[in-house]
Protein backbone atom coordinates (compact mmCIF):
# COMPACT_ATOMS: atom_id res chain seq x y z
CA UNK A 1 0.00 0.00 0.00
CA UNK A 2 1.25 3.59 -0.12
CA UNK A 3 0.60 6.73 1.58
CA UNK A 4 1.39 10.45 1.34
CA UNK A 5 3.17 10.47 4.49
CA UNK A 6 4.34 6.80 4.88
CA UNK A 7 5.16 6.35 1.42
CA UNK A 8 5.27 2.60 0.20
CA UNK A 9 4.12 0.13 3.05
CA UNK A 10 4.62 -4.42 2.16
CA UNK A 11 1.89 -5.94 4.26
CA UNK A 12 2.77 -9.53 5.17
CA UNK A 13 1.24 -12.06 3.06
CA UNK A 14 1.67 -16.20 2.68
CA UNK A 15 1.56 -16.88 -0.79
CA UNK A 16 2.08 -20.67 0.49
CA UNK A 17 -1.40 -20.43 1.54
CA UNK A 18 -3.74 -18.41 -0.94
CA UNK A 19 -5.84 -21.12 -0.65
CA UNK A 20 -6.50 -20.35 2.16
CA UNK A 21 -7.45 -16.81 1.52
CA UNK A 22 -9.66 -17.53 -0.99
CA UNK A 23 -11.91 -19.04 1.01
CA UNK A 24 -11.88 -16.88 3.73
CA UNK A 25 -12.56 -13.99 0.56
CA UNK A 26 -15.44 -16.45 -0.81
CA UNK A 27 -17.23 -16.76 2.74
CA UNK A 28 -16.74 -13.47 3.20
CA UNK A 29 -18.41 -11.92 -0.64
CA UNK A 30 -20.18 -15.49 -1.05
CA UNK A 31 -23.79 -13.33 -1.20
CA UNK A 32 -21.88 -11.23 -3.82
CA UNK A 33 -20.69 -14.02 -5.30
CA UNK A 34 -23.77 -15.95 -5.57
CA UNK A 35 -25.72 -13.37 -7.32
CA UNK A 36 -23.27 -11.84 -9.50
CA UNK A 37 -22.84 -15.99 -10.58
CA UNK A 38 -27.09 -16.20 -11.10
CA UNK A 39 -26.55 -13.24 -13.25
CA UNK A 40 -24.68 -15.04 -15.45
CA UNK A 41 -26.09 -17.89 -15.62
CA UNK A 42 -29.40 -16.50 -16.68
CA UNK A 43 -27.67 -13.81 -19.40
CA UNK A 44 -26.97 -14.82 -23.13
CA UNK A 45 -24.58 -13.36 -25.17
CA UNK A 46 -25.33 -11.09 -28.12
CA UNK A 47 -24.03 -12.58 -31.31
CA UNK A 48 -25.19 -9.51 -33.52
CA UNK A 49 -24.30 -6.75 -31.25
CA UNK A 50 -20.41 -8.76 -30.86
CA UNK A 51 -20.62 -9.03 -34.91
CA UNK A 52 -21.14 -5.49 -35.05
CA UNK A 53 -18.69 -4.37 -32.91
CA UNK A 54 -15.70 -6.65 -34.29
CA UNK A 55 -16.59 -5.41 -38.07
CA UNK A 56 -16.22 -1.67 -37.04
CA UNK A 57 -12.90 -2.70 -34.71
CA UNK A 58 -11.46 -4.70 -38.04
CA UNK A 59 -12.46 -1.96 -40.19
CA UNK A 60 -10.58 0.96 -37.75
CA UNK A 61 -6.87 -1.20 -37.94
CA UNK A 62 -6.88 -1.60 -41.63
CA UNK A 63 -5.48 -4.20 -44.08
CA UNK A 64 -2.07 -4.00 -42.65
CA UNK A 65 -2.72 -4.20 -38.54
CA UNK A 66 -5.58 -6.85 -39.76
CA UNK A 67 -2.86 -8.67 -41.75
CA UNK A 68 -1.15 -9.27 -38.04
CA UNK A 69 -3.62 -10.67 -35.67
CA UNK A 70 -4.12 -14.71 -35.08
CA UNK A 71 -7.51 -16.18 -36.00
CA UNK A 72 -9.07 -15.42 -32.80
CA UNK A 73 -12.02 -17.47 -30.79
CA UNK A 74 -14.31 -16.07 -28.28
CA UNK A 75 -16.02 -19.02 -26.20
CA UNK A 76 -18.68 -17.53 -24.18
CA UNK A 77 -20.19 -18.88 -21.61
CA UNK A 78 -24.00 -19.28 -21.16
CA UNK A 79 -26.26 -20.85 -18.53
CA UNK A 80 -27.08 -23.76 -21.48
CA UNK A 81 -23.60 -24.06 -22.23
CA UNK A 82 -20.98 -22.64 -24.55
CA UNK A 83 -20.84 -20.45 -28.11
CA UNK A 84 -18.18 -19.90 -30.43
CA UNK A 85 -17.69 -16.67 -31.78
CA UNK A 86 -14.83 -16.36 -34.46
CA UNK A 87 -13.35 -13.47 -36.12
CA UNK A 88 -11.05 -13.93 -38.66
CA UNK A 89 -8.83 -10.76 -39.11
CA UNK A 90 -7.07 -12.16 -42.38
CA UNK A 91 -10.04 -12.63 -44.98
CA UNK A 92 -10.53 -9.81 -47.05
CA UNK A 93 -12.06 -7.43 -44.47
CA UNK A 94 -12.81 -10.04 -42.10
CA UNK A 95 -14.92 -12.49 -41.12
CA UNK A 96 -17.20 -12.67 -37.84
CA UNK A 97 -19.11 -15.57 -37.54
CA UNK A 98 -20.28 -18.72 -35.30
CA UNK A 99 -19.25 -21.57 -34.79
CA UNK A 100 -19.72 -25.50 -33.29
CA UNK A 101 -16.12 -25.78 -31.81
CA UNK A 102 -12.89 -23.73 -31.62
CA UNK A 103 -10.68 -25.95 -33.29
CA UNK A 104 -10.13 -23.03 -36.32
CA UNK A 105 -8.97 -20.44 -33.58
CA UNK A 106 -5.14 -19.92 -32.48
CA UNK A 107 -5.95 -17.49 -29.72
CA UNK A 108 -9.16 -19.03 -27.67
CA UNK A 109 -10.37 -16.68 -25.25
CA UNK A 110 -12.75 -18.09 -22.63
CA UNK A 111 -15.47 -15.37 -20.94
CA UNK A 112 -18.87 -15.22 -19.62
CA UNK A 113 -21.47 -13.81 -21.48
CA UNK A 114 -22.76 -10.97 -19.24
CA UNK A 115 -19.02 -10.34 -19.62
CA UNK A 116 -18.44 -10.06 -23.19
CA UNK A 117 -22.19 -8.46 -23.74
CA UNK A 118 -20.41 -5.37 -21.11
CA UNK A 119 -17.19 -5.15 -22.53
CA UNK A 120 -18.99 -4.97 -26.06
CA UNK A 121 -21.83 -2.50 -25.21
CA UNK A 122 -19.85 -0.34 -23.28
CA UNK A 123 -16.23 -0.59 -24.78
CA UNK A 124 -14.67 -2.24 -22.03
CA UNK A 125 -11.97 -4.32 -23.59
CA UNK A 126 -9.54 -2.59 -21.97
CA UNK A 127 -10.38 -3.70 -18.12
CA UNK A 128 -11.13 -7.14 -19.66
CA UNK A 129 -7.50 -8.87 -19.06
CA UNK A 130 -7.01 -7.10 -15.67
CA UNK A 131 -10.08 -8.21 -14.72
CA UNK A 132 -8.72 -11.90 -14.44
CA UNK A 133 -12.38 -12.98 -15.63
CA UNK A 134 -11.32 -14.37 -18.99
CA UNK A 135 -8.84 -17.31 -19.81
CA UNK A 136 -6.45 -17.13 -23.00
CA UNK A 137 -5.38 -20.16 -24.68
CA UNK A 138 -2.42 -20.34 -27.10
CA UNK A 139 -3.46 -22.57 -30.14
CA UNK A 140 -0.64 -21.27 -32.94
CA UNK A 141 -0.60 -17.70 -32.57
CA UNK A 142 2.65 -16.36 -30.43
CA UNK A 143 2.52 -14.00 -27.32
CA UNK A 144 3.45 -10.98 -29.24
CA UNK A 145 0.58 -11.72 -31.27
CA UNK A 146 -1.89 -11.61 -28.58
CA UNK A 147 -0.57 -8.90 -26.60
CA UNK A 148 -0.66 -7.05 -30.23
CA UNK A 149 -4.44 -8.20 -30.42
CA UNK A 150 -5.61 -6.66 -26.49
CA UNK A 151 -3.28 -3.46 -27.46
CA UNK A 152 -5.13 -2.53 -30.49
CA UNK A 153 -8.20 -3.39 -28.37
CA UNK A 154 -7.57 -1.15 -25.90
CA UNK A 155 -6.40 1.41 -28.46
CA UNK A 156 -9.83 0.85 -29.95
CA UNK A 157 -12.13 0.89 -27.40
CA UNK A 158 -10.07 4.25 -26.26
CA UNK A 159 -11.08 6.07 -29.62
CA UNK A 160 -7.02 5.92 -30.84
CA UNK A 161 -8.06 4.21 -33.79
CA UNK A 162 -7.86 4.43 -37.01
CA UNK A 163 -4.50 5.65 -36.42
CA UNK A 164 -4.87 9.10 -37.53
CA UNK A 165 -6.57 9.80 -34.67
CA UNK A 166 -3.66 9.25 -32.64
CA UNK A 167 -2.39 12.59 -34.31
CA UNK A 168 -5.72 14.65 -33.12
CA UNK A 169 -5.12 17.59 -30.52
CA UNK A 170 -6.80 16.39 -27.68
CA UNK A 171 -4.79 12.99 -28.21
CA UNK A 172 -1.95 14.31 -28.47
CA UNK A 173 -2.30 16.70 -25.37
CA UNK A 174 -2.42 13.68 -23.64
CA UNK A 175 0.53 12.33 -24.82
CA UNK A 176 2.41 15.30 -24.16
CA UNK A 177 1.24 15.06 -19.95
CA UNK A 178 2.89 11.93 -20.39
CA UNK A 179 6.10 12.72 -21.36
CA UNK A 180 7.87 11.96 -17.36
CA UNK A 181 6.90 8.35 -18.96
CA UNK A 182 9.54 7.48 -21.26
CA UNK A 183 12.17 9.41 -19.08
CA UNK A 184 11.20 7.29 -16.04
CA UNK A 185 12.03 4.02 -18.12
CA UNK A 186 14.87 5.22 -19.54
CA UNK A 187 16.30 5.74 -16.43
CA UNK A 188 15.81 2.60 -14.89
CA UNK A 189 16.79 1.27 -17.92
CA UNK A 190 20.23 2.91 -18.14
CA UNK A 191 20.29 2.28 -13.71
CA UNK A 192 20.27 -1.89 -14.65
CA UNK A 193 22.48 -1.88 -17.48
CA UNK A 194 24.97 0.45 -15.29
CA UNK A 195 25.03 -1.53 -11.77
CA UNK A 196 22.53 -4.81 -13.08
CA UNK A 197 20.05 -4.48 -10.41
CA UNK A 198 16.53 -4.32 -10.84
CA UNK A 199 15.48 -0.81 -8.25
CA UNK A 200 11.98 -0.94 -6.00
CA UNK A 201 9.57 1.07 -7.37
CA UNK A 202 9.85 2.98 -4.50
CA UNK A 203 13.29 4.19 -5.20
CA UNK A 204 12.24 5.24 -8.54
CA UNK A 205 10.60 8.50 -7.28
CA UNK A 206 12.43 9.64 -4.35
CA UNK A 207 12.57 13.68 -4.33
Amino acid sequence: SWGVDEGFRLKDFDYTRQGDYVEILTRRYSHWLDGQYRRETEERGHFLLFKRYAHEFLRALGWPLRRLLPVAVFVVIEGAGKRYWVIDSRKGGGRVAEASDDSAGELVVTVPALVINDCVRQRMFPVLSPSKRLRIRLAGAPMWRVRLYFLLLTLYDNGELPLWRVFRVRTLSIWLRRWREPLSIAAALIGWKLTRRIRRVSELYRA
